[in-house]
């Protein structure tokens, strides 16, 4: 399942993006009679920019709040982005900062993306929202890399605590949520589904989310390593 639709400017800035960027063929998605929470490989914008282009499906996003506020973006963009991770002079960040902020929250607030306040107790919003979400029958996607610019193909340490949604909706729900993995393959131009992955309730939700994370990281690096195919992909 998956939400209604994106706004207009964000179907308008996918189009643009499918004219200028390479094609990825999407592995097709099987159909599911629940929530679905997508958990992909960062590859420092390489997997959120190719799926988000390419998915037939629209999904919810996670994506740091800073990208939803304008203000807290361009302050992101000029005190880190522009000048920390890039170098560019004060001057030069600001200048573009200002219209590009802009830009990115009108983007995120089109596609419909869910805020994640990291290291901030509002970080319970971010929870709350998402929780929303699936007991409408809504997807997600996650991309949990603690380091998201690494362009490696292997996934590696990744944040666990989108796990605790499944805490949340087996109280509301009494069933398990889905989770899975999406890898985007640069080189073959194909976006790959991995196995669905789901809590057992059999051991103590701490020890399973630390297994869970682990399967998850397992089937990712298990799909950078797959040889494409041509049957799967539409």
């Amino acid at each position: 399942m998956s939400i209604k639709g994106y706004g207009p400017f964000f179907k308008s800035i996918r189009k643009l993006a499918r004219l200028v960027l390479p094609r990825f063929h999407f592995e097709v998605v099987p159909p599911q009679k629940k929530p679905v929470i997508y958990v992909a490989h960062h590859q420092n914008m390489m997997g959120p920019i190719s799926i988000l282009a390419w998915a037939k499906n629209a999904v919810h996003t996670w994506v740091l709040s800073e990208f939803t506020d304008q203000k807290a973006c361009y302050h992101h963009y000029v005190n880190f982005t522009f000048t920390q991770r890039y170098g560019w002079p004060q001057w030069l960040a600001k200048a573009l900062a200002w219209p590009i902020s802009y830009l990115v929250t009108w983007l995120t607030n089109s596609g419909k993306m869910i805020p994640v306040y990291r290291g901030s107790r509002k970080i319970v919003k971010t929870m709350q929202i998402s929780h929303e979400v699936l007991l409408k029958g809504e997807d997600l996607i996650i991309f949990p890399d603690v380091d998201y610019a690494s362009e490696a193909e292997e996934t590696a340490e990744i944040y666990e605590g989108f796990l605790h949604l499944e805490k949340k909706y087996y109280r509301a729900t009494g069933n398990h949520l889905t989770f899975i993995p999406v890898y985007s393959d640069r080189e073959n131009r194909r976006i790959r589904l991995g196995e669905d992955i789901c809590f057992t309730g059999k051991e103590s939700f701490m020890i399973e989310r630390t297994q869970v994370a682990q399967q998850i990281r397992d089937e990712l690096n298990r799909l950078s390593e797959v040889e494409p195919t041509q049957t799967a992909y539409k």
